[in-house]
């Protein structure tokens, strides 16, 4: 019998206020995929958040998928946050 050993996951700590727009963040995306994805077919849709803004939208193709992500990029580059001191 071969055991295997147990793996540790590190889940990232619950962010507050006065954390959520950290430059960590700026380029995190949660993407969720509606059962009828089906990328080889060209299918593509779901939901997807930006964490560092909370803002999120739903996608019915790739291309508002990644239409979104590049507007919340651009906007990250555009309106960097600025460090208190």
């Amino acid at each position: 019998m071969t055991t295997q050993a147990a793996r540790t996951y590190h889940w990232p700590r619950i962010m507050n206020s006065n954390e959520k727009n950290e430059s960590q963040y700026q380029c995190a995306f949660v993407i969720q995929f509606r059962t009828e994805t089906d990328l080889a077919a060209g299918r593509c849709a779901g939901r997807v958040e930006h964490v560092a803004t909370y803002e999120a939208t739903h996608f019915h193709s790739l291309d508002e998928l990644l239409a979104f992500m590049a507007r919340m990029l651009r906007e990250a580059q555009d309106n960097p946050e600025e460090k208190e001191s």
